[in-house]
């Protein structure tokens, strides 16, 4: 009985032997040149990665940078309708004339104006006005439009009947 029960660990010892301990590759076995992958394979990626390092090796000198349109003014309150907002600063523009017209005008802090323009999902061309604190921190307005009515310095937005919104633009810049 001893010897049988040898006699079977013997053999399935013997079955269960690697395949590595006789020389055979395996899974990952090693070629001549000691990596996992042939000469042929190794050649091949090589070309991969010379393209894509030629790809990434091209710097342009001076890229073309075009910055959004930036200004800095104020968001004015006025309880003139735009029609006749706009008859006004038609005659003068200031905003000295407008507060000597208007009493009731509320004119807020002095902001960061920034004027962008983008088309939406619909492929319609939209002109966006986003207002910022002097920190850039906290955005303060904004106004999105296909049209932006403008008159020089001054952009219109009616917030409701009672009143009309406005954004006097101090400077603009486009550097």
């Amino acid at each position: 009985m001893k010897n049988l029960i040898l006699l079977c660990a013997f053999i399935t010892s013997s079955f269960s032997i690697n395949a590595q301990d006789f020389g055979s590759p395996g899974e990952f076995g090693l070629y001549e040149n000691g990596l996992i992958y042939s000469d042929t394979t190794i050649n091949q990626l090589k070309r991969v990665v010379d393209s894509l390092n030629l790809k990434h090796a091209v710097c342009v000198n001076n890229p073309k940078y075009y910055s959004k349109l930036q200004s800095t003014g104020y968001v004015i309150t006025s309880s003139l309708s735009e029609k006749k907002l706009r008859e006004i600063l038609t005659k003068d523009p200031s905003l000295e004339n407008l507060k000597k017209i208007e009493e009731n005008l509320e004119i807020g802090d002095l902001q960061v104006f920034v004027v962008s323009e983008y088309q939406n999902y619909r492929k319609e061309n939209i002109k966006s006005i986003d207002g910022y604190d002097l920190e850039g921190q906290h955005a303060t307005v904004r106004f999105v439009d296909s049209e932006i009515s403008s008159l020089q310095n001054w952009v219109f937005y009616p917030e409701n009947s009672k009143t009309t919104k406005m954004i006097f633009l101090l400077q603009v810049k486009s550097e």
